[in-house]
């Protein structure tokens, strides 16, 4: 699969500190600084998917393969989060976000008929992510209406990682098993473009658009269930069957009782995603700020 490399992350981290030495640099007397918080509920549609290999809803006939592929992400659905930051001119501030991702997972299908005898297979993946964003922010606008445009590094804490799979082969058996992963943090960035609508001085309302591009290399993958033809067979696994570690160089397994080991796999979460929140301003150089733009109540 396609991935986030460390240089790539290096660069967003320069980029994020010299955007921000250069912008205190042009805006030396500080005017326009204020603190704000504020909190959004966003949908992620799961418009950057990668081309990771997977193919939804396969269909062989004889050997032969026809069906259709969608993006393989884990980004998509719903999410909310809070964020705070520091206006240090009326153009320029930094930001900190935490947002929680509540995955509406990925389902890959594939159904086989040979012979008149139709053999259906599915995986579905499921996760939850808790996101901390540190990013940069420049805004625009002296009256009702601010655009503002925010950039950013994403750090991310997988919560939860589920894989189901139901297997078949011709003769009717059936196979199920869920895994979990876990371990390594989540990296990538975003960019956002936003509008703010002032209701009054302190408050406005806020629609936003956010690009992610954002991977998660776990560490560690566990058989939580296992079954054939409906009977638990999870004890008669052994433990290189149950858990596997996801290293760099795997070397094949040799002990039963340890985990097996498997080259490092990386799993996108990336998304287009809506935002509709709510902007709040505070702090002791609030009541300046209201003045100078006459921003009212």
């Amino acid at each position: 699969m396609k991935h986030i490399s460390n240089y790539s992350l290096l660069i967003v981290a320069v980029l994020f500190l010299s955007i921000q030495t250069k912008a205190q640099e042009m805006y030396p007397d500080r005017t326009g600084k204020t603190s704000y918080y504020g909190i959004e509920g966003s949908y992620g549609l799961g418009l950057l998917g990668l081309s990771s290999g997977y193919t939804n809803d396969q269909t062989y006939t004889n050997g032969n393969l026809s069906g259709k592929s969608k993006p393989y992400t884990l980004g998509k659905g719903p999410g909310a989060g809070i964020y705070c930051g520091y206006m240090f001119t009326k153009n320029a501030g930094v930001e900190l976000g935490v947002s929680g991702l509540f995955g509406a997972g990925w389902t890959s299908t594939q159904n086989y008929y040979m012979n008149g005898a139709t053999v259906p297979n599915s995986e579905t993946e499921k996760a939850s992510m808790l996101r901390f964003c540190p990013a940069i922010r420049f805004q625009t606008g002296d009256k009702k209406i601010h655009l503002y445009t925010r950039t950013g590094l994403i750090i991310g804490l997988p919560m939860a990682f589920e894989t189901e799979s139901v297997t078949h082969d011709y003769l009717g058996n059936e196979s199920r098993a869920t895994t979990s992963c876990k371990g390594n943090l989540s990296w990538g960035f975003s960019g956002s473009l936003g509008m703010l609508c002032e209701l009054s001085s302190r408050f406005s309302v806020l629609g936003e658009v956010t690009g992610i591009i954002q991977n998660w290399s776990p560490a560690h993958l566990t058989v939580l269930k296992s079954s054939h033809n409906g009977v638990d067979d999870l004890s008669s696994l052994s433990v290189s069957n149950k858990e596997t570690d996801y290293v760099s160089n795997p070397q094949p397994s040799t002990d039963p009782n340890q985990p097996s080991q498997a080259k490092k796999i990386y799993i996108p979460f990336n998304s287009l995603n809506i935002s509709l929140g709510l902007h709040v301003k505070f702090g002791k150089n609030f009541k300046n700020d209201k003045a100078r733009y006459n921003l009212g109540k």
